[in-house]
């Protein structure tokens, strides 16, 4: 709901007031000093982009976790598992001996 949405940008922001970094993304570009606070692997666990919760929508596929992987900045590589909607649909299969 709207109501939920707002609460969790609220909880995000007073979060991100929280943070020991003063520039958390800092390095990010490839410009910045060594240290990049940001590199590594994240899931992603919430999201208000709409360009995001649209895969879910998809009468295709179904979507699972959602990565992006920093690991060697400045590229940044977005991984989104999917597989075919109608296999949700199925039993689960016995393991192939």
């Amino acid at each position: 709901s709207m109501k939920e949405r707002d609460e969790i940008t609220r909880l995000i922001n007073e979060l991100e007031t929280l943070s020991p970094l003063e520039s958390p993304s800092a390095g990010i570009d490839g410009d910045g000093p060594m240290e990049v606070p940001l590199k590594g692997v994240w899931r992603l666990v919430y999201t208000s982009a709409i360009d995001v919760l649209n895969l879910w929508a998809s009468p295709i596929a179904s979507i699972g976790p959602i990565y992006q992987d920093i690991s060697n900045p400045p590229v940044v590589v977005n991984v989104i598992d999917q597989s075919p909607r109608v296999l949700s649909l199925l039993p689960p299969s016995k393991e192939l001996e």
